[in-house]
């Protein structure tokens, strides 16, 4: 074999190793980084779905504060607050493998999504209707029906949440 020769297969060879090894380094840094990201994701839902869990019970027992004076005329001054609906959008857009691969996680987060736009919805409508017509005679019994009906919702999500917290630690 000629000089020439053996100097194209050690050229070959050289930037073949140096290739692999780049490639290498490359999916070393998509899993280091990718794993980060998730470990972020996991502990922004996280995050998100207990700071509900306490705002449906500060709101639970603004709810049940409020029937009992409801009976005697009257009404509770502190409105409800909203729910944190931006996690699903964060795993959405970034879905963490912890996610991927139990399918029964991600449904019940898009579920639990759905629920609580809904419930804040209703929120926000409740809290519309008792500051603009506290003068109405229907009143209370309107009022009651509202905060039935999100005592209800509040019920069933924070089953959900607790169970998909559960499923997610």
């Amino acid at each position: 074999m000629s000089e020439t020769h053996i100097a194209f297969i050690s050229g070959v060879v050289a930037t073949s190793i140096g290739f692999g090894l780049a490639v290498l380094w490359d999916v070393y840094k998509w899993n280091r980084d990718t794993g980060a990201r998730d470990v972020a994701v996991m502990s922004a839902l996280n995050d998100d779905l207990e700071a509900n869990l306490s705002l449906i019970e500060m709101n639970e027992s603004i709810l049940l504060a409020e029937m009992e004076v409801l009976k005697e005329k009257k009404s509770v001054v502190r409105p409800l607050q909203t729910l944190r609906e931006g996690f699903w959008d964060v795993a959405k857009f970034n879905l963490p493998k912890k996610l991927v691969e139990n399918a029964n996680a991600l449904k019940t987060l898009k579920d639990i999504s759905k629920e609580t736009s809904y419930t804040n919805e209703v929120i926000r409508s409740r809290e519309s209707w008792r500051a603009n017509n506290s003068a109405m005679s229907n009143f209370e019994s309107r009022l009651e029906i509202y905060n039935s009906d999100l005592l209800g919702l509040f019920k069933s999500l924070k089953a959900l949440t607790e169970d998909e917290i559960k499923e997610i630690k």
